[in-house]
């Protein structure tokens, strides 16, 4: 596909959306990451800045090992509601989030304890003609560190913020994190086509 709107997704292919999600939802999604990082379905995402696993994800189901390979996961129905919203804020069918092995049902979670970090990188275009969008919400930051870097501008955010940003054309990273609280990450992925992504990241969009 022809990168033709590269440019202007430099300039505006990073959104920050408050409080999209509520503290109840926020205490849910952090429960669940951390009463089940320890399941083998979370494995090393092999993307830290050394060979330490410090970061459990739900990505990558083809990274598991065998046994689990068709394990499917049980997600609290509260991240079911948050993905529903988010496809009718972004005015986009449900049928557009990532297929598997990359995401299952769309969504993922990481919690990444210090120095739990991740190295700059961009994602896959999971379906031909489109781009890649990640929904982050950041429902448990650490003490410190941990911050977000997208093509080298750093972004914080608060527990109920929603960030996104197109994840296959903007390299992004995630800072060492500091401290006994670990970083815990939810990921909605979607596959957005040229028109959506002028929409959706126009600032006169709400």
């Amino acid at each position: 596909m022809a990168r033709i709107f590269i440019c202007k997704i430099k300039m505006f292919g990073i959104k920050i959306v408050k409080n999209f999600i509520t503290d109840d939802e926020v205490k849910i999604l952090n429960k669940w990451t951390s009463d089940h990082y320890k399941e083998p379905y979370f494995i090393d995402p092999e993307m830290n800045y050394d060979n330490r696993q410090t970061r459990f994800t739900t990505r990558h189901v083809n990274l598991r090992s065998k046994d689990h390979w068709d394990y499917r996961i049980k997600y609290p129905k509260e991240t079911y509601n948050i993905q529903k919203r988010l496809i009718e804020y972004l005015r986009i069918e449900k049928k557009q989030i990532p297929p598997l092995p990359y995401f299952e049902d769309g969504i993922a979670t990481t919690i990444a304890f210090s120095p739990g970090g991740c190295v700059e990188h961009v994602d896959p275009f999971y379906d031909e003609n489109t781009y890649t969008l990640h929904c982050n919400f950041i429902t448990q930051n650490p003490e410190h560190g941990g911050i977000t870097y997208v093509e080298g501008i750093p972004y914080e955010t608060e527990e109920r913020d929603l960030i996104m940003y197109v994840a296959s054309d903007l390299k992004h990273r995630v800072t060492a994190i500091e401290g006994k609280t670990p970083r815990i990450l939810w990921v909605y992925g979607f596959c957005i086509t040229d028109f959506q992504l002028n929409y959706i990241f126009n600032p006169r969009y709400k």
